[in-house]
C-alpha cells in the first residue's frame, strides 16, 4: 500500500523524503458518557423527576457522542522509513506531548 502510494507521488515527481503514521482514537465513548452524567444530573437536580432525568441523560448521551466524534487522541505517531529490500518498516516517533487534533465540522 506505502509503495503504491509514494510510487504515485514519484509519477508526480515528487520524492518522498519523511512519512508519518498516525494511529488515532475518538473521543466519542468518554463524551457520551460524560453528557450522559451530566444531563441526567441537570434533569434530576431540576426537576426531580425520573423521566426527566432519564431525558436528560438520553440527550446528553447524544450530544456528548456526537461532539466527541469530532475530537482524535493520537496514541501513536510512526515514522516511516524505506529498508534496502525496498519494503518498508514504521518506527515509533518519540512523543514530547500528548497531541489531540480537532477535526473541522
Amino acid at each position: 500500500m506505502l509503495n503504491a502510494i509514494f510510487g504515485a507521488a514519484q509519477n508526480l515527481g515528487y520524492a518522498v523524503l519523511r512519512a508519518e503514521v498516525r494511529e488515532v482514537a475518538t473521543a466519542s465513548v468518554e463524551y457520551a458518557l460524560k453528557g450522559a452524567l451530566g444531563g441526567g444530573g441537570v434533569g434530576h437536580v431540576s426537576s426531580k423527576n425520573p423521566y426527566v432525568s432519564l431525558a436528560g441523560l438520553a440527550l446528553g448521551a447524544i450530544v456528548g457522542y456526537t461532539a466527541g466524534e469530532s475530537v482524535e487522541h493520537v496514541k501513536v505517531i510512526y515514522e516511516v522509513r524505506s529498508d534496502r529490500a525496498g519494503g518498508w518498516s514504521l518506527v515509533p516517533a518519540p512523543r514530547s506531548q500528548e497531541q489531540v487534533v480537532a477535526q473541522p465540522a
